[in-house]
């Protein structure tokens, strides 16, 4: 998992990709990620308008609880595109393949981490020791949201590795099922 702040920026419509607070994270699946951004967002306009699309069919209480963590304007867009890329990486089926020393945990492990805290809403013990409280995640909005994006690409993971064996393009179907995913995930969160 990724510690609090921890993350990356691809400027879009730029040349910049920027990792910070990445001392003990992933360094090289969330670099992948952000070019994924760039490379997805600049260069596919089918991604785009796909992404756009699914934006619009989430229901307003979901867009209200993104809301209530930060995730602000362009809501449906941002969830989505983060859940998507990081389906792939770094919480997927591509992290695990290429990346697989990067994490001392595995993707279920990770996914059962997030489950009991962000579901069963469990203080937990993560194996290096640290302790996350549910009364910290919820005081830090940076770490909730990190957290729950995480726990939706997590949970978009196995539809993700799908298309990557079946050799599918992520398309409109992909989407509209991804859309479900995280709807169905969105609703199990209880710490909103």
């Amino acid at each position: 998992m990724r510690e609090a702040g921890s993350g990356g920026t691809a400027s879009p419509w730029g040349d910049a990709i920027t990792l910070t607070g990445l001392e003990k994270s992933p360094r090289l699946s969330i670099f992948y990620h952000e070019l994924m951004h760039k490379l997805w967002q600049e260069n596919s306009l089918s991604y785009q308008k796909n992404m756009e699309e699914a934006a619009k069919s989430i229901n307003r209480k979901d867009l209200a609880e993104f809301k209530k963590i930060g995730l602000g304007e362009g809501t449906g867009q941002l969830v989505i595109n983060e859940a998507v890329m990081g389906s792939f990486l770094p919480n997927g089926f591509l992290s695990e393949k290429y990346f697989s020393g990067e994490s001392h945990l595995s993707r279920e492990e990770r996914k059962d981490y997030l489950e009991n805290l962000l579901v069963n809403k469990k203080d937990i013990v993560v194996q290096t020791g640290e302790r996350i409280t549910l009364k910290e995640v919820i005081k830090d909005k940076q770490m909730t949201r990190n957290l729950f994006l995480d726990f939706l690409s997590m949970n978009l993971a196995p539809l993700s590795e799908r298309y990557v064996r079946e050799g599918r393009k992520v398309d409109k179907a992909y989407f509209r099922e991804a859309v479900k995913t995280i709807t169905s995930s969105t609703k199990r969160v209880k710490i909103f």
